[in-house]
């Protein structure tokens, strides 16, 4: 797989899963969620999603470069990247742990996870009520 693959293959992962984030925004605030209080305006909404492209797309090539890269692999890194790379530079001592209440809010590892929304197994699906099976 070429360089330009991987980049492509990673920036469409790291797409998906912030396509995926803005639908389930858009439907838990009936609009545009930039336009509601306490939430992200869109400048600094556009510059965060570029940075999670940067980074699949980084992280892609990285994987590809090691000769581990697959389109498959490189999409999945994508989808993965920010976690990923706050894991990789914490383990390398890149970063300090912060403890406490100094910690901003939305930083670290627990803000890449996904919304509590979608962990949850009593959310309504499409198609479904609360609690519900899939049809």
């Amino acid at each position: 797989m070429g360089l330009w693959e991987a980049c492509l293959c990673g920036t469409g992962g790291a797409a998906l899963v912030e396509a995926a984030g803005l639908y389930l925004a858009i439907h838990r605030v009936g609009g545009y969620p930039w336009q509601e209080n306490g939430q992200l305006r869109i400048g600094p909404y556009l510059l965060a999603v570029a940075i999670r492209l940067g980074l699949g797309c980084g992280l892609a090539l990285l994987l590809t470069t090691t000769g581990a890269g697959t389109p498959l692999r490189a999409a999945v890194a994508g989808m993965a990247s920010p976690v990923a790379v706050i894991a990789l530079a914490r383990r390398g001592s890149a970063l300090p742990e912060v403890a406490g209440p100094t910690r901003a809010a939305g930083v670290g590892p627990e803000s890449a996870l996904p919304p509590a929304e979608w962990r949850s197994s009593e959310v309504a699906r499409p198609g479904e009520e609360a609690g519900g099976d899939v049809l």
